[in-house]
């Protein structure tokens, strides 16, 4: 008799525990008033962080009542600092202003193999592409190319494959 008296008082004070949650509301614009999407928001203190969506708004749940510095950054623009209390009242708005910042230079290099290189290769067409194409996946279009080395979980080049380069050269033009 004890424990079903346990499991109903649980089972009624469940749902006033799970409303009891905080939930955080972040939206994040740029200076025009544009949704920043993918940008990253952290509640200081915690261990919690998360991205926002493609409207640029982030929901957190789960946090005890209190003060916390939200945290909020994109690239290209100033991380942003702010003091939230939870509980809050609706949304909070940060918006992002864009900054410039100076980087090491990029430097990319490539080799193309020719008829003289001392490596295999294979130039591939689009019409060799479209010969060989049965409805695989991408690597099994690639199968036949030299030091490539194509797998598939199905075991038929549908659904999860994956190949690798092994010292090899390989050109697709399309």
């Amino acid at each position: 008799m004890k424990k079903k008296i346990a499991v109903i008082a649980i089972a009624m004070l469940l749902p006033v525990w799970l409303l009891a949650q905080n939930p955080l509301w972040v939206k994040v614009k740029d200076e025009n008033g544009r949704a920043l999407s993918g940008a990253s928001v952290k509640v200081g203190g915690t261990v919690l962080s998360g991205q926002t969506n493609a409207q640029g708004e982030f929901r957190l749940s789960g946090l005890n009542e209190g003060d916390y510095v939200l945290e909020v950054s994109f690239l290209g623009f100033r991380t942003e600092r702010q003091k939230v209390r939870i509980p809050g009242k609706g949304a909070i708005e940060v918006l992002l202003s864009a900054e410039s910042f100076l980087t090491d230079e990029v430097i990319v290099q490539a080799t193309r193999a020719t008829a003289n290189s001392a490596t295999t290769y294979k130039n591939l067409s689009k019409e060799d592409l479209a010969k060989n194409n049965m409805g695989q996946e991408v690597p099994y279009l690639l199968n036949q190319t030299p030091s490539v080395i194509v797998s598939s979980d199905a075991g038929n080049g549908i659904g999860h494959t994956a190949f690798l380069f092994a010292a090899a050269m390989l050109s697709v033009q399309t």
